[in-house]
């Protein structure tokens, strides 16, 4: 979801890697268009990345950056009312049940 096209991330660069190449650029120009099944291009960007060797420290500082808002705005939710499931909950819940073990989509279709 990306909101009000015009204002979505106005310096990033995009990767769009999507099995259909009709969804390529279909709402935000992707930079680096890649068509493929995520499962297997995805582990060849990571050894493309890894090859790449770049410095290890080189993010410190945006991490300490993150971990600050983190402790700042930490993520929290309203329990939900009269038997209300909040989506929140059902994916804590799905967490806690898996052990972290598992993958969760969700589609716009």
């Amino acid at each position: 979801i990306t909101g009000k096209l015009s204002e979505f991330a106005p310096r990033a660069k995009f990767i769009h890697i999507d099995i259909d190449p009709a969804e390529i650029s279909k709402n935000v120009p992707a930079h680096i268009p890649i068509v493929g099944d995520a499962k297997k291009v995805l582990p060849k960007l990571t050894r493309e990345y890894r090859a790449l060797q770049t410095e290890h420290g080189r993010l410190d500082e945006r991490w300490k950056q993150l971990q600050a808002w983190q402790e700042e705005y930490p993520l929290r939710y309203e329990p939900g009312e009269g038997g209300e499931i909040k989506p929140q909950y059902m994916i804590e819940a799905l967490y806690r049940a898996t052990e972290g073990d598992a993958i969760i989509t969700s589609d716009v279709g």
